[in-house]
């Protein structure tokens, strides 16, 4: 008595169908029917991750934000008296260099997480709704 060996099925280009194991005979194959995702449900899901990636891009914005910060401080934060710097030397302009950036990545960081947190949100309304757009 001899095993039939596995034969695989005609496949009509275009098909959603893929070979996929008969249950009953372990060794033959059957044709199984994929549901393709929704429209609306990929749309949803790519939201969400789009959404997510820019909260962690906003996350890094805010801490780089802070590392600036703290550059442009320096022993102030400890708690020293520091003595100011002559306006228009070269480390004054240093320090007002990286206060401008430190400004820049808190404003955009705060658009990022902005935009990320609409994307997650309308990402979750459009996957509990029946809406396709």
């Amino acid at each position: 008595m001899a095993l039939e060996a596995p034969r695989s099925p005609s496949r009509v280009p275009g098909s959603p169908c893929r070979p996929g194991p008969d249950p009953r005979a372990p060794h033959r194959l059957v044709l199984v029917h994929i549901v393709p995702m929704s429209q609306r449900t990929t749309r949803a899901r790519r939201l969400t991750l789009w959404g997510g990636v820019l909260l962690g891009v906003g996350l890094v914005l805010a801490f780089l934000s802070s590392h600036l910060a703290d550059l442009v401080m320096g022993y102030a934060n400890l708690g020293f008296a520091v003595v100011a710097l002559e306006a228009g030397s070269a480390d004054w302009q240093h320090a007002v260099r990286l206060r401008f950036w430190s400004d820049v990545f808190v404003y955009g960081g705060l658009i990022v997480t902005a935009v990320g947190v609409f994307m997650q949100t309308r990402g979750a309304l459009l996957a509990l709704s029946g809406e396709e757009g």
